[in-house]
């Protein structure tokens, strides 16, 4: 599947692609910066990216080469499950290396209208210590929405809604 073609529904309450703030610190929860109460995923298996000298050899000390299934490794300090390894998340939201490095920084920065490649976040089971090592909560990768590749995917999220359950 390529960004471009998927089929999301964008109407409020309904799941959506994320922007690429919304899950930082869902990934990080309070240890942002950290492997989210976890020791290094490329030594100790913790979630599905590269053990080894990449491409030569993967350990295999998480238990697959390629993706794992869903839940396969534990839950991060806020219960949640896969927010770093696995495949890459597209966001919904184009990539600009100087996103961040504007003056004012808004609160939930979009970035720019239009753009060659999304946001990506969490790395994938392809990055490892000496090739990306972006598995850590807070690299933003970039990925083309036209290209499909087999460590790229995404993550839907829904608004919060009250106690009554009407969205926020």
């Amino acid at each position: 599947m390529n960004h471009s073609k998927s089929n999301i529904p964008t109407k409020p309450g309904k799941a959506e692609i994320e922007d690429h703030s919304e899950p930082q610190y869902p990934v990080a929860g309070p240890h942002y910066g950290s492997y989210s109460n976890r020791s290094n995923p490329a030594e100790d298996g913790s979630a599905n990216v590269w053990q080894g000298q990449w491409p030569q050899k993967n350990k295999l000390t998480d238990g697959f080469f390629y993706t794992a299934p869903v839940g396969s490794f534990a839950a991060n300090s806020l219960d949640l499950y896969d927010m770093i390894g696995n495949v890459w998340e597209w966001t919904a939201d184009w990539y600009a290396p100087d996103s961040y490095r504007a003056e004012k920084i808004a609160h939930n920065p979009v970035g720019p209208q239009t753009g060659r490649s999304r946001i990506a976040r969490g790395g994938s089971w392809f990055c490892s210590p000496n090739y990306c090592s972006a598995y850590r909560p807070g690299f933003r990768g970039k990925s083309p929405p036209a290209h499909a590749f087999n460590n790229v995917g995404f993550r839907c999220a829904r608004g919060a809604t009250s106690q009554r359950g009407e969205a926020r």
